[in-house]
């Protein structure tokens, strides 16, 4: 029988297109296949077709339901490619153009897979749609990341409540971090205990450490024993452990995150001790007070001289430290523009060297050393975050200022005094900058002229 031309070219328009979407539902078959059973670069290359496919699909027949499917298998090759960009796209399309197809939740768990991995806050709501499903292992699925994903979000009242019923390793481990982070550490360990007898290396337990160091550091220690007695305990666990739980202590208890880095750098190399080293290096001189104090802890960075980054972390502070030591030594009170050099060096101490405190005392040294100085308001200013203990009295000093271009400023005034103070300063700093003797850093003080 022959066709007429016209109908002939659809016939085997038709058949291409429907060949298509054969091949990519094929090729897409035999990467799950090969997910299965392990086989990850047979996988990969059948995901590769399979989007291919599923594109010559669409491009024929771009609307209705063979259009939905093959922006479904499209997306789904694309998310288990890796690029979950171009895949949310298609998944989006495709859950725009039909609702009721057999494969919508497996559509919208790929979807929240991949809006997971691109940091958006939206793959929560799928988790949470598809924690209702009637697929009891998606439900759970589901369920679990959607926890993480809240855990990692800070929501934890929320976390506890789609973490709600599940028994796993990694649920378990997520609602002690929720529960942790409401303050409610007793009932954070007795999820995890029953954990630590299993030779479980899937869950990770830093950030429950971390949580609980910032709280109480006799449970910490309690947690960090049992954890280094556990069957999944390793060399390399225990110091990531061990970080973890000084990083959570350095706010509520400094001096037990000291003695934590002090443990962890005895141990062998690892990453975790390397950072290690290069944070307690940051705290010698970083919890210095004044230049008497910041004199006296630089020769404690010699304890870091043969330990690789550590130590080459230790000689920057050392040279910014001297650098910063000679010049403040060298500023004289009231000498012409000292003020400028003392807001220069504040900001090194605060952010080269992560000391505030010391940040604080040269600051303080411009009200007592420079008490006319048109940048005083701004000194007080700069002293708020950095002294929180002292909010009050510094509030204080501030309101008893005579009229002053940063207090205009802050009320909401513009004036061209506060900006001539601003652009003298900014020039200051680039010009320390050109010299070689200062960091261009953001200014210290009231906020930046807009």
């Amino acid at each position: 029988m022959k066709f007429p031309p016209a109908l002939a070219l659809l016939l085997v328009g038709a058949c291409t297109w429907s060949n298509s979407l054969y091949q990519a539902r094929a090729a897409s078959a035999e990467a799950l296949k090969a997910e299965r059973e392990d086989r990850p670069g047979e996988a990969e290359n059948a995901w590769g077709r399979a989007a291919v496919k599923a594109e010559s699909a669409y491009a024929r027949v771009p609307s209705g339901g063979k259009g939905a499917e093959a922006l479904w298998l499209r997306g789904r090759a694309l998310a288990r490619g890796r690029d979950c960009v171009r895949a949310s796209a298609a998944l989006e399309r495709s859950a725009s153009l039909v609702r009721d197809t057999p494969w919508r939740e497996p559509l919208l768990f790929e979807l929240a897979r991949c809006r997971e991995a691109l940091a958006d806050r939206g793959a929560v709501a799928l988790y949470e749609e598809l924690a209702a499903s009637r697929d009891t292992a998606l439900r759970r699925t589901a369920q679990q990341r959607g926890g993480e994903a809240l855990v990692r979000e800070g929501r934890w009242s929320e976390a506890l409540r789609l973490l709600g019923g599940l028994d796993g390793p990694r649920a378990r481990a997520n609602r002690a971090v929720a529960l942790a982070s409401l303050g409610r550490t007793d009932e954070a360990l007795l999820e995890v205990w029953p954990l630590l007898s299993l030779s479980d290396t899937t869950v990770e337990y830093e950030l429950l450490v971390e949580t609980v160091a910032g709280q109480s550091s006799a449970r910490t220690e309690e947690l960090l024993t049992a954890l280094a007695a556990s069957p999944s305990a390793t060399p390399e666990r225990e110091s990531r452990w061990l970080l973890a739980a000084a990083r959570g202590a350095l706010l509520t208890d400094p001096d037990a995150a000291d003695r934590r880095l002090n443990r962890l750098i005895a141990l062998p190399n690892s990453a975790a001790v390397r950072a290690g080293g290069l944070l307690a290096a940051d705290r010698v001189v970083g919890r210095a007070d004044s230049p008497v104090g910041l004199r006296v802890r630089l020769d404690s960075l010699a304890r870091f001289a043969d330990e690789g980054l550590p130590r080459m972390r230790a000689e920057e502070l050392r040279r910014i430290a001297r650098s910063l030591l000679d010049e403040e030594r060298d500023t004289p009170a009231g000498a012409p523009r000292g003020d400028l050099v003392l807001f220069a060096l504040a900001e090194v101490a605060r952010d080269s060297l992560a000391a505030p405190r010391l940040s604080g005392w040269l600051l303080a040294r411009i009200e007592r050393d420079w008490p006319q100085s048109p940048y005083l308001a701004k000194t007080l200013l700069a002293r708020l975050p950095l002294a929180p203990d002292s909010a009050d009295v510094l509030r204080a000093r501030l309101s008893a200022l005579p009229p002053n271009p940063y207090l205009a400023y802050l009320r909401g005034e513009q004036n061209a005094a506060f900006v001539q103070l601003e652009d003298s300063l900014r020039a200051f700093g680039l010009e320390r900058a050109r010299a070689g003797t200062g960091r261009r850093t953001r200014p210290v003080g009231a906020p930046d002229r807009p």
